[in-house]
């Protein structure tokens, strides 16, 4: 539902994702990420 907003919009460009740790006491790693678009 929260990527709706996107639905019809140019997809090319730069993409970043965020990521917010709410609970700082347990740790973890983020070691990659993919986007992948259907076109």
């Amino acid at each position: 539902p929260a990527l709706r907003r996107l639905l019809n919009t140019e997809v090319k460009g730069r993409w970043r994702l965020q990521v917010i740790d709410h609970v700082p006491e347990q740790v973890g790693q983020l070691k990659g990420w993919d986007l992948i678009l259907g076109i």
